[in-house]
């Protein structure tokens, strides 16, 4: 039986199964679709502990205040529509990180905003780009944060 179930580690370590994760998050709804010309991108951040207070502050494309999508918390997630093409997601706790995406129409793309604790320095994230099924159990598990623009 075990050789038929497939495994990894979660974010504690611990070993879960892969196949009770989809069964778990296969009824759960993804709140749109992408639009025809235009990718759907997802940023979130899990439950953890260190900095869950702390807003992380997404960006598209650039670093203005014009081009903010909207900020997460721990257990929380936005969401927003992108011209299909090459773009830059940004993301700002103490410091900036970003990550860079190529879209076609219609796709969705998941990243996951990671705090990285500083010693001598402020918080910071990384940003990962993560599966579907991992993005369905984190907002599956949270709630929507806060969206300024859904559209650039």
């Amino acid at each position: 039986i075990v050789d038929e179930m497939r495994f990894k580690h979660n974010i504690t370590g611990n070993i879960i199964s892969l196949d009770k994760d989809e069964k778990a998050v296969s009824d759960f709804k993804m709140p749109e679709d992408p639009k025809d010309g235009y990718a759907l991108v997802f940023v979130m951040r899990s439950g953890e502990l260190f900095g869950s207070e702390m807003r992380f502050n997404v960006f598209l494309d650039d670093k203005m205040k014009n081009s903010e999508i909207g900020y997460n918390r721990a257990n929380q997630y936005i969401y927003f529509y992108v011209k299909e093409g090459k773009h830059e997601i940004y993301s700002k706790a103490f410091k900036w990180n970003s990550v860079k995406i190529n879209t076609k129409s219609q796709e969705k793309t998941f990243i996951q905003q990671i705090p990285n604790p500083g010693i001598l320095v402020p918080l910071s994230n990384r940003l990962n780009f993560i599966s579907e099924m991992e993005a369905k159990e984190i907002m599956q598990n949270g709630k929507l944060g806060t969206i300024r623009n859904r559209k650039k």
